[in-house]
């Protein structure tokens, strides 16, 4: 019975994270890129996609990528109605965490020890995820970056699954090339999780198949023409650096961004980590969880030879999410675990718990208030129009939000020049000649 009960609350307990990010994507509203994507026609978006992956602009689609599959699904939330936006949306979040928890889970674990990772991989995603409105309330975000790890956690678990058949591996280097174009950092650590796994000889040779397929992939996205053009366009300077001078450039706002951002999922691990090593846990374990913690750091510093910009939050989910793997990989609550370590995973729990709920519970008013903010000034602009203003000024906002939780942890406010980009976007989505901030 007791079996039964811990498989119901966690089903209980999905069902109500779905409830949760279902509503707090519905009432957030399209900001920035989001709005010069209205309006478009599945044949635009799929035309403008591939248009990204081969030039350095894309007319009137700002931020362009090589990232085909993100920009798609990006530009789908933005124009499929709201409510199917909101329910796809947390449905992706749910399965994120699900599949996270499938390949933490041990053999022999009991449902309360199942039930125990997955509410630490829950309190993981809503605590400590650097940037969690880019990543899963604003669409661009979750098409670049929250859909493409499903795709990835997907595939890692598929490559882990102890399946034959030609029908099946066929599937799989399908989906491990599909990998490969999903993010130009995050696939270089999946390589480097489905390398160790084939030299520790813990799935079979053939299995080399779906990883060429997945480094095929990832140079098709590495050799996107147009990212190639844009970072001669926006950066030429840092290309003509020495390795040296661009890690010079580069290490410090990452090192900044990962001590401001990151720090506690890494002390989680090396506290997790030194406790497994203290009571000799399963030594295969502790090294698959060091291997999983080594790849998310290499996908952080890989950034040092970005053109683009290191403090930018999004770019840095793919290795929060290796390394969230490798600290679930070592909390354990099972039955058979040391006392030690029952007591650590416990205050862990209970700990992250509380700043859990007093996190997000701010978080969540802070962003409530800036949308609404936003839908006053959107409600403002709709009745100025209808009086046939074309070019109108409006107000700052009533209210800004600055925690992680809210639109404006990495977004940008309407300027006083109606020709800055997200100016042109707002009017793009109303049909109005310009918009602009009073003075």
């Amino acid at each position: 019975m007791k079996k039964y009960l811990y498989r119901y609350l966690q089903y209980i307990l999905m069902a109500l994270t779905f409830i949760l990010m279902t509503f707090w994507n519905y009432i957030t509203p399209l900001w920035n890129d989001d709005e010069d994507w209205t309006r478009m026609s599945l044949s635009s978006i799929l035309k403008s996609s591939i248009y990204d992956y081969f030039h350095s602009s894309a007319a009137n689609f700002f931020h362009p990528n090589g990232r085909i599959f993100g920009q798609v699904i990006s530009k789908l939330l933005v124009n499929i109605p709201l409510p199917i936006e909101a329910l796809l949306n947390a449905g992706v979040f749910c399965f994120v965490a699900f599949l996270i928890l499938k390949l933490t889970v041990k053999k022999g674990e009991n449902e309360l020890a199942v039930l125990l990772k997955y509410i630490f991989i829950l309190l993981s995603i809503f605590l400590l995820t650097p940037c969690f409105s880019q990543i899963y309330l604003w669409r661009p975000g979750s098409g670049n970056y929250l859909w493409p790890m499903m795709i990835d956690l997907l595939f890692i678990n598929a490559f882990l699954a102890d399946r034959r058949g030609p029908v099946f591996f066929g599937l799989l280097i399908v989906l491990g090339f599909i990998t490969g174009t999903t993010n130009e950092n995050t696939v270089g650590g999946i390589v480097i999780v489905c390398v160790y796994y084939l030299l520790a000889k813990k799935v079979a040779k053939i299995k080399i198949g779906p990883v060429i397929s997945l480094l095929i992939g990832y140079a098709v996205l590495l050799l996107s023409p147009g990212d190639a053009l844009r970072a001669q366009e926006n950066n030429p300077s840092f290309l003509k650096l020495s390795l040296f001078g661009k890690i010079e450039t580069n290490l410090v706002p990452i090192n900044n961004f990962i001590v401001d951002n990151l720090l506690y999922e890494i002390l989680i691990f090396v506290v997790l980590l030194s406790f497994s090593l203290f009571v000799k846990q399963n030594k295969e374990n502790v090294i698959e969880s060091l291997v999983w913690f080594v790849a998310g750091i290499l996908v952080w510093y890989v950034l040092t030879l970005s053109p683009g910009t290191p403090n930018e939050p999004q770019t840095y989910y793919g290795g929060f999410v290796l390394t969230m793997v490798a600290n679930a990989k070592l909390f354990t609550l099972a039955r058979n675990s040391d006392t030690t370590t029952k007591q650590i995973c416990t205050t862990i729990l209970i700990a992250m718990t509380f700043f859990t709920f007093v996190n997000v519970s701010n978080g969540f008013i802070d962003a409530w208030k800036t949308d609404r903010a936003i839908e006053q000034r959107n409600a403002e602009i709709i009745r100025k129009k209808n009086k046939g203003i074309k070019r109108i000024a409006v107000a700052p906002l009533s209210y800004y939000g600055r925690s992680k939780y809210a639109m404006f942890f990495w977004q940008f406010d309407l300027s006083t020049n109606p020709r800055i980009w997200q100016n042109q976007a707002v009017a793009h989505r109303f049909k109005i000649k310009e918009v602009y901030l009073k003075q």
